[in-house]
């Protein structure tokens, strides 16, 4: 059980991270008939559990546990399940990790209504975003595994999938693509072309305009990135990935650097 729970905790802080392949995540869903959210949900919810319990290895020890409200804060989630059916420590912990969604209601609900919000950013953005682009939550942004983290680490568009702070992170934007400006293309994903676009700085912002190389993005205006513009994509993309819901009419500007995510999805 131990090797199962450090499994466990690797597949959290890779997705969580972003570091989980696209190939992976659809290989996990199509096992477990779910989406990948709901399985880290639940992978999570089972750890919760298991750090309340993890001390008590005999079944007595565990009865006396959950009759003590103090020792065990979940017990309100646990007196639904019959412990008399459990026979060792690994049976009880998998009936309640089977069992603990349905008594965390106030999770669930806070993570349906995050949902429905990021659903309804990403739908109004996508009719009146001129990039027109709908995927724009942490799995969608953050698709890098660690094959492809060490050449984020060169890339300005990938470490703000990681870091994206300002300060250090920007000024190694700046001298990247000072040094050598180059086409890059959007991060290959299913149902849509790679499109190319070309980016170059002059040691004090970053210009994104429209490539030779096809299938080119079509940019008839360049996209000028300054580090305060860069810190307001920050915040708004943290706002997007937790679920805040925008204004019905966001102005302009901010459509506008929303609508420039898309390009920042790329391997150049």
């Amino acid at each position: 059980m131990k090797a199962q729970y450090g499994k466990m905790e690797e597949i959290i802080r890779r997705y969580r991270g972003g570091l989980m392949r696209t190939e992976t995540i659809k290989a996990y869903e199509e096992a477990n008939k779910k989406t990948m959210e709901d399985i880290i949900m639940k992978m999570e919810a089972f750890l919760d559990l298991k750090n309340h319990v993890i001390s008590a290895m005999k079944i007595g020890d565990l009865k006396k546990i959950i009759k003590n409200q103090d020792a065990l804060a979940e017990e309100e989630k646990l007196k639904y399940i019959n412990i008399n059916k459990c026979k060792d420590y690994d049976t009880f912990i998998r009936i309640a990790s089977e069992r603990v969604e349905e008594f965390d209601a106030e999770r669930d609900n806070r993570h349906v209504r995050g949902e429905i919000c990021r659903i309804q950013n990403r739908q109004r953005l996508a009719k009146r975003s001129e990039l027109n682009w709908v995927d724009m939550d942490a799995k969608g942004i953050g698709e890098y595994d660690k094959e492809t983290e060490s050449f984020a680490s060169g890339n300005f568009l990938g470490m703000l999938n990681y870091r994206a702070s300002g300060g250090e992170e920007w000024r190694r934007m700046l001298k990247e693509f000072q040094e050598n400006p180059r086409d890059v293309h959007t991060m290959p994903e299913t149902g849509y072309e790679i499109e190319w676009f070309h980016v170059a700085s002059d040691g004090e912002k970053v210009t994104i305009m429209q490539a030779k190389k096809k299938p080119f993005k079509v940019i008839s205006t360049p996209m000028v990135l300054n580090e305060s513009k860069l810190s307001l994509m920050v915040a708004l993309y943290r706002n997007v990935k937790h679920g805040v819901k925008f204004k019905e009419n966001p102005d302009s500007e901010m459509e506008y650097w929303l609508g420039i995510f898309k390009l920042l999805r790329v391997r150049g």
